[in-house]
């Protein structure tokens, strides 16, 4: 379930139609990760209204916030990672709930980036 929620994100960001900037692309990419996210504990709903906002289109901010998530719902089969990011937590609490988590396989690139973050840099 959360390499389909991780799918969709990076489909649709990636697309031609996203780049354009396509307010079509971006309902359709709220439509399908919403869909994706049923069954699972994510919120869907409420985090497509906060990073997927129909009216304004993607923003640089809310892009990068869903790749960030796409990560790790790959790197965390228990969306512990997931959940922290959705609900605000700061890097240095991701990194080290990254390292507490069983079968967590968070790339090193991400994990570089999070320790650096953690360290305020």
């Amino acid at each position: 379930m959360n390499t389909l929620i991780a799918t969709t994100i990076e489909r649709w960001l990636d697309s031609g139609e996203m780049a354009r900037g396509s307010l079509h692309a971006t309902y359709q990419l709220g439509e399908e990760f919403e869909q994706a996210c049923k069954g699972s504990p994510l919120d869907g709903k409420a985090i497509r209204e906060c990073w997927i906002p129909f009216r304004y289109g993607m923003e640089p901010t809310h892009e990068f916030k869903l790749r960030r998530l796409a990560n790790y719902l790959r790197a965390d089969a228990t969306f512990t990672l997931a959940k922290m990011h959705v609900s605000g937590a700061d890097s240095e609490e991701i990194y080290l709930a990254s390292k507490a988590t069983a079968g967590c396989t968070l790339d090193l690139v991400e994990d570089g980036i999070l320790f650096m973050q953690s360290l305020g840099m």
